[in-house]
């Protein structure tokens, strides 16, 4: 255990990393909880299982049922959920100080021995898969998805294929593929922040119980992130019918990781650029030429860890 920043202590254990920030007459405890089981590691194609997944983990475990799940948490004033990106599934919990040791061993549950129910699996897809069409029919959404595809190669985590190809995807998944997934990507180094009242010996112990059985070997499944040769322009267009306006995204990749000393001033100068609205395309874009509803600018790709890109956007 040791001092994380002026206030926040780091504690970890064979499975676990977490930073720890006790704050005095808090009533509440706030945890995220970060596993490796993003898309990223669903096999190329199958990207959506993740996302399925993470829908689920709230359905029930085998052994109690969504209502006892559920019924559990609530009486305790619990709130536990999930949700995933490209690198992890996500985690939150919400509990009072004495009720967190329940909603923590409910979450572990969830992720250990989800119930994945053939109903539960048919009607999450079902939802999921009305998303995809609305995404299909949202110019921002085809703009910054042709635009990674003219970046990076089919098949790497940076690639984003078209809303109804993910859709195609997900409405052929099965039950026993998503528990496939589940047992094969949930596991690894557990990543954790914990607010509120907590001190960190106590979450560091409840960190240790939790995480008792829990497959420490993270999946190693590596997929490289390739780029398209991009030594000249190049564009791709996308017709959504029936809008009036369009989205544009325009920019480039940036050869440098997360950690790299030159993240915080590309970081600087993308919020520069199109941060907020005093920044430099509102001001000018919008503002003074009246050219567009809104125009940002933005710096993505942290969660792989490995490469960065930034674009300039304008509806």
């Amino acid at each position: 255990m040791k001092k994380y920043t002026e206030n926040a202590t780091l504690v970890h254990g064979p499975a676990f990393n977490a930073a720890v920030l006790p704050q005095k007459g808090a009533e509440a405890v706030f945890v995220r909880l970060a596993i490796p089981a993003g898309s990223w590691f669903a096999k190329p194609g199958r990207e959506p299982i993740a996302a399925l997944a993470a829908s689920l983990l709230d359905e029930g475990t085998t052994t109690l049922s969504r209502a006892a799940f559920r019924q559990t948490l609530e009486g305790d004033g619990s709130r536990v959920s999930f949700w995933n990106d490209g690198r992890h599934v996500y985690v939150t919990i919400d509990a009072t100080a004495k009720a967190l040791p329940m909603a923590l061993t409910l979450a572990f549950d969830a992720l250990k021995n989800p119930l994945l129910s053939e109903e539960s699996v048919r009607q999450v897809i079902e939802r999921q898969s009305e998303e995809y069409v609305h995404a299909d029919e949202d110019t921002d959404t085809q703009s910054e998805s042709a635009y990674l595809r003219l970046l990076y190669k089919p098949d790497t985590p940076l690639h984003i294929r078209k809303p109804l190809e993910y859709r195609a995807s997900l409405l052929t998944m099965t039950r026993e593929e998503v528990a496939a997934f589940v047992k094969d990507a949930y596991r690894g180094t557990i990543t954790a922040s914990a607010m509120g009242n907590i001190s960190p010996s106590n979450f560091e112990r409840l960190m240790l119980e939790a995480t008792a059985s829990w497959e420490k070997q993270p999946l190693l499944r590596e997929r490289a992130i390739l780029r398209e040769d991009v030594s000249a322009l190049r564009e791709s267009y996308v017709t959504v019918p029936g809008k009036e306006s369009l989205d544009i995204h325009l920019g480039s990749a940036i050869a440098i990781a997360p950690d790299h000393e030159d993240v915080a001033a590309v970081r600087v100068a993308v919020d520069l650029l199109g941060g907020g609205f005093s920044d430099h395309l509102m001001q000018t874009i919008r503002d003074r030429d009246g050219l567009t509803y809104g125009t940002y600018a933005r710096l993505k790709g942290r969660e792989f860890g490995r490469e960065m890109y930034w674009y300039a956007a304008a509806t």
